[in-house]
């Protein structure tokens, strides 16, 4: 909720007295879930019953739905009218609890206002005022999950991230062959991330390898089966095939970011990390068709 007003204060120009409609306020608030949900997978509670409604709706979803945000998807649009029309009956009354004074007051029609004095404060002190919230929220989360980056993943709006496609011609210097399918001079070559980018929230080039569009579209956010963790460690472990080239180095150099040097080096990391990532709901064992 916090979050929500912070980010319409930020957002919409003026100084007067703001109005939010709880449906605005809904449309922030399930964008925020979404993400940790159905992207990265992040539990909100220790156990599901603990949940808020908005976060069970939103597991509850078909595996197969699209991770990608779209208010206008009728299962999204159902989830959002949900919230706006009981969602608020608890956070609401709650949001005030140990706080002099009130922020926001509450209008008929299911409407907020934040004075103008109030919201020239929250405008004023909008950035640390939004650190303190993410943080607060990234500490809860971090409670309930194994993910890396998990203040990272909290703070995430969906912005575009980097695309990885620029390492597709690298790759192919290294291995001109699909990794999983082993398919010959895949057209198009695509990258993919061999643990799933939306666990690790990272791009480290240890973590890429070409694929074809087939097999990309099929894998999205599994993990592979452990033969291919093998594969990935016995290509970053070949010391000549990386030094042949600039990419190979930085490789080379990615993996130093890693802690890899105990028993089982580099493979048992991985495995590790997949064990994680299985825990926050990733599904394993993936091979192609």
């Amino acid at each position: 909720m916090a979050r929500a007003i912070l980010d319409e204060v930020h957002n919409v120009a003026g100084t007067g007295e703001l109005l939010i409609s709880r449906e605005r306020l809904s449309l922030r608030l399930v964008s925020y879930y979404w993400y940790q949900v159905r992207q990265f997978r992040l539990k909100q509670a220790a156990a599901e019953i603990q949940e808020p409604n908005v976060v069970r709706r939103l597991w509850q979803l078909p595996e197969s739905a699209d991770t990608k945000w779209s208010p206008v998807r009728p299962d999204v649009k159902e989830i959002v009218e949900f919230v706006a029309a009981s969602g608020f009956k608890e956070v609401i009354p709650r949001f005030h609890t140990g706080i002099d004074g009130k922020i926001f007051e509450n209008r008929t029609r299911g409407t907020i206002a934040i004075p103008a004095d109030q919201r020239a404060f929250l405008a004023a002190f909008e950035p640390l005022l939004m650190r303190s919230v993410i943080a607060g929220w990234a500490e809860q989360v971090e409670q309930y999950n194994h993910s890396p980056r998990a203040l990272a993943k909290v703070q995430f709006d969906g912005r575009r991230r980097g695309s990885v496609s620029k390492w597709a011609q690298p790759l192919r210097e290294l291995d001109d062959a699909c990794f999983y399918c082993r398919r010959s001079r895949p057209e198009p070559a695509q990258v993919d991330h061999v643990i799933p980018w939306s666990f690790l929230f990272d791009d480290a080039t240890w973590n890429l390898v070409l694929a074809c569009e087939t097999c990309n579209s099929q894998k999205r956010d599994k993990i592979p089966a452990n033969l291919y963790l093998t594969l990935l460690c016995q290509r970053n472990a070949d010391q000549a095939l990386l030094a042949a080239s600039e990419f190979g180095k930085q490789i080379a150099f990615s993996l130093t970011q890693l802690t890899h040097h105990s028993p089982g080096g580099l493979e048992k990391v991985l495995e590790a990390l997949c064990a994680q990532a299985y825990l926050q709901g990733f599904a394993l064992n993936w091979s192609p068709l």
